[in-house]
């Protein structure tokens, strides 16, 4: 027995040697016999971000002596991981590790390890979480689209479908949340359909309107929300649907809508509708007809010859017209463009024009005529300008009118053919005075009202919606109660309940001449025509025809006098408040004889001739026999008072004269201003008055 176990002793020596001097071992001692995997223990993970596994282990050569020192080696055999290193070395405790980082789930993973001899395999299962980790942005998620219709029957189903992005706006698989949608009443669970995509199938009501939709994720708002359009439940009258060329070669189709079970529309306010064509063209924009009750756009034809059945497209169908528009393009030489305009010497009132003709020829230099609208001429004005009525003739010629903008100074006109300029002009324009003369044909403006004042234009076109001609006068009414015009009328009126005292200021300028440029002021304390106190104040030097402005804010008009001078007058009560004039309160005194005139204080820098009736034309002999005095000349009608102000005391330096010397003394229809020049007005000053008119 003794000698079995020194034999023992012994081949256990030679084994150690042996091993020591071999080349398995980095460093000596015994080889390890058992090895223990100490983590990870379970043999499943559920994903998280940024997971990192470690895997340690403990070798033993037998028992509980650790073998330290060994050479570990890791091999990934499997699954989506990255280990931090390939070996390690067991530490003094005979612990080694290693880590294996992971960045998605469902993921089986399957890693050799081996110490000298042993060699052993961890098999792990990475899992999906039950609920997304990654990161998503409330502001970038959104819905797949971000407005939808449907027609309010209580029948129709609207699918809403939210998309969960992250910060870079990228798609993100962001499952099993929990995600919900609210019309602001409840809040309901959306379906999660995979990658990121949740879902709502929402039932309609019956009640039309405009409804939002907002979503919570995890009890966060999403930053966007949805519209939802519920529209009547609609028809198209198919036999309404006709497609028709008018008096002005335009092709126009005009179609009804109607609910099922209702009235038809005269608004498509919130209701997808568009015009469809069969065929080449392009379309206006849908309006709506008050005068026939029908919904219509027009058609344009393309550049080409062809046929173009037109129609409408709703509710996911298209309807068609039974008429079909078919249309001719003739050869036409652009360079051969003859462009005509009509005297440019006009004033930018807004509503004064010139007119413009042009004819599109062929190669031989003959007129063509065009009737197909893509062929067309264009006229392109620079501004606010526009052009009006702008069509072909009988004889293929097109004509319209040019309506420069309110004090336009500058006039460019374009005509462009297939896209190109083929005509341009510059004008200048200003607001002196056409002429000095005027007509002395009797002529009877019309009234309308332009820029928010009543005015009368001269040689008014018939187009009440784009009114031309040639601007004569504007007027500006106070109507009270305030401190200029007081409430009620005087007690000699005849129907005091119904009577109120008026001031008006009405600026005349006939045929836009400097001869009768005069501002005219009538109180009116009574409801008797022959009760009406005039005052007629012409200003000198004549620089500019009368105009107006609003300020920016609407709450003043100013208005520029002949003297290139301003009046401001308050937008609402029509009351003076500023510039060159001032006025005072009209006189209700009990009788019409000893009343006064229009107080009216002019205190610019030019020269007034004031002349003043009662119930007549000023210009005439006067039932007044009192001479025109007072303050500013509001006393008295017999004679004209011409006065210029000085500063120096307030007050004005007055002269006298007859109105013989300035009007024919006797009924015409026309009575004209002696002096339509200021240089033969201000030579008259000169002697009379020894006053100096400046004329520059």
């Amino acid at each position: 027995m003794k000698n079995y176990l020194l034999i023992l002793l012994y081949l256990l020596f030679i084994s150690c040697a042996q091993y020591k001097v071999g080349t398995r071992g980095v460093a000596g001692g015994m080889p390890a016999r058992i090895v223990k995997l100490l983590s990870p223990q379970a043999s499943s993970l559920n994903f998280q971000q940024n997971l990192i596994v470690p895997v340690k282990l403990q070798a033993f050569k037998f028992g509980t002596a650790v073998a330290k020192g060994r050479k570990v080696t890791f091999e990934l055999l499997a699954g989506k991981a990255k280990l931090n290193n390939k070996s390690s070395i067991t530490d003094n405790n005979g612990f080694a590790q290693v880590d294996l980082e992971i960045d998605s789930y469902d993921n089986s993973i399957s890693l050799k390890y081996r110490i000298d001899n042993v060699i052993r395999t961890l098999d792990l299962y990475i899992a999906k979480p039950q609920k997304y980790i990654g990161e998503f942005s409330l502001s970038k998620s959104d819905f797949v689209s971000d407005k939808t219709v449907s027609v309010a029957n209580g029948i129709n189903i609207v699918n809403f479908k939210v998309q969960m992005k992250n910060s870079s706006n990228k798609s993100v698989d962001a499952y099993g949340l929990a995600v919900e949608i609210t019309d602001g009443k409840q809040r309901v669970p959306m379906k999660e359909l995979g990658d990121g995509v949740y879902e709502y199938n929402y039932k309609v009501g019956k009640e039309k309107g405009l409804y939002h939709f907002k979503v919570y994720v995890e009890d966060k708002k999403l930053d966007k929300e949805i519209e939802v359009q519920l529209q009547p439940d609609l028809e198209v009258v198919e036999r309404f649907l006709i497609g028709s060329q008018t008096k002005d070669g335009e092709y126009e189709v005009q179609f009804a809508i109607k609910e099922k079970f209702g009235q038809f529309l005269d608004s498509l306010e919130g209701i997808d509708i568009r015009p469809d064509l069969k065929g080449d063209g392009t379309y206006s924009s849908i309006k709506y007809d008050k005068k026939n009750h029908r919904f219509k756009y027009t058609f344009y034809p393309p550049q080409s010859k062809g046929m173009t059945i037109p129609g409408i497209y709703f509710a996911g169908k298209s309807y068609w017209s039974k008429q079909s528009f078919t249309y001719d393009y003739a050869s036409v030489d652009a360079s051969k463009t003859e462009v005509e305009l009509g005297d440019t010497h006009i004033i930018p009132t807004g509503v004064d024009y010139f007119s413009i003709e042009v004819k599109m020829k062929n190669t031989n230099g003959q007129l063509v005529k065009i009737t197909n609208q893509s062929q067309m001429p264009k006229v392109i004005l620079s501004g606010k300008a526009k052009v009006l009525h702008f069509k072909a003739n009988n004889e293929g010629v097109f004509v319209g009118k040019v309506v420069p903008a309110k004090l336009q100074k500058e006039l460019k006109v374009e005509v462009e053919y297939d896209g190109k300029v083929v005509y341009e002009e510059d004008i200048t324009l200003s607001m002196k005075p056409l002429k000095d003369k005027m007509s002395l044909d009797r002529k009877i403006g019309s009234g309308a009202y332009i820029d928010g004042l009543n005015s009368k234009i001269q040689d008014r076109g018939t187009d009440w919606k784009n009114i031309t001609g040639r601007l004569v006068s504007f007027e500006l009414e106070n109507n009270g109660v305030n401190d200029i015009v007081p409430g009620g009328c005087t007690q000699d009126a005849d129907e005091m309940n119904k009577c109120q005292t008026t001031r008006e200021f009405e600026f005349e300028f006939q045929d836009q001449a400097r001869q009768n440029m005069v501002l005219t002021i009538t109180d009116l304390p009574s409801d008797k025509l022959s009760h009406m106190m005039h005052a007629h104040f012409y200003l000198f030097p004549r620089k500019v025809v009368p105009y107006f402005y609003w300020s920016e804010d609407k709450s003043q008009i100013h208005v520029v006098l002949p003297t290139d001078e301003e009046v401001i007058f308050d937008a609402e009560t029509k009351r003076i408040i500023g510039g060159v004039m001032e006025e005072g309160p009209v006189d209700m005194g009990p009788s019409r004889h000893s009343r006064k005139f229009p107080l009216i204080r002019y205190k610019g820098k030019g020269i007034v001739l004031r002349i003043n009736a009662r119930g007549q034309d000023a210009r005439l002999g006067n039932w007044n026999k009192t001479k025109i005095s007072g303050d500013f000349g509001n006393i008295g009608a017999e004679g004209v008072m011409i006065y210029k102000y000085n500063s120096s005391n307030d007050q004005p330096d007055v002269c006298y004269a007859k109105k013989s010397e300035f009007w024919p003394q006797e009924d015409l229809s026309v009575i004209p201003f002696k002096y339509p020049s200021d240089k033969d007005f201000a030579a008259y000053l000169k002697t009379k008055c020894n006053m100096e008119l400046e004329l520059n």
